[in-house]
């Protein structure tokens, strides 16, 4: 945890003590008010709104049809929308933030949206503001970032443009990257 200022506050190692057993942490976003850590093997999300301390566990997390989800990668939150990626699936689902954290039984998707067939080893899962887009990475033989504009932002849901890839991403000397995850 740091303040507003990058100052460091406090390190809450990831232990039985904080996450209730989950050693499973994939991703991590933080909102204004709490700090968020996908469990991506229980498919639950961590809520903790103080260092050391979690306030609450999501509902168990499942597809839009009620299916279990595969190894989820990455994590983001825009406003109420839960957002998280699935990496089997390639797709992205969406969930209600308030609901995902109101009551104990399984939680489907409200929605699916489904990345690129390009995008095919997705690993890691962000939102920019600013772009207005999600930004998926592809841990492939060509390590990209794939662009998902948003169209469309409603209560109900989120309806995304045609994608783009970034050219390979390499390393400072040009060459090629081997594993990458966010």
């Amino acid at each position: 945890y740091y303040d507003s200022l990058f100052n460091f506050i406090q390190s809450s190692p990831l232990s039985t003590n904080i996450l209730n057993g989950n050693t499973n942490a994939e991703d991590i976003w933080a909102t204004a008010g709490n700090i968020y850590i996908l469990d991506g093997v229980n498919k639950q999300v961590y809520r903790s709104n103080g260092p050391g301390r979690i306030s609450s566990v999501s509902r168990p997390l499942r597809n839009s049809s009620g299916q279990g989800l595969n190894p989820l990668t990455g994590m983001a939150i825009i406003g109420n929308h839960l957002l998280v990626l699935d990496k089997n699936s390639k797709a992205i689902y969406r969930y209600d933030l308030t609901a995902a954290f109101s009551g104990t039984a399984n939680y489907n998707a409200l929605q699916k949206i489904t990345l690129n067939t390009q995008n095919a080893n997705s690993e890691a899962l962000s939102y920019d503001p600013v772009t207005n887009a999600f930004y998926v990475l592809d841990n492939g033989s060509t390590k990209a970032v794939f662009r998902y504009p948003i169209t469309s932002l409603t209560s109900t849901g989120i309806s995304v443009g045609t994608s783009v890839r970034s050219r390979p991403i390499l390393s400072n000397t040009g060459t090629a990257l081997n594993q990458i995850t966010g």
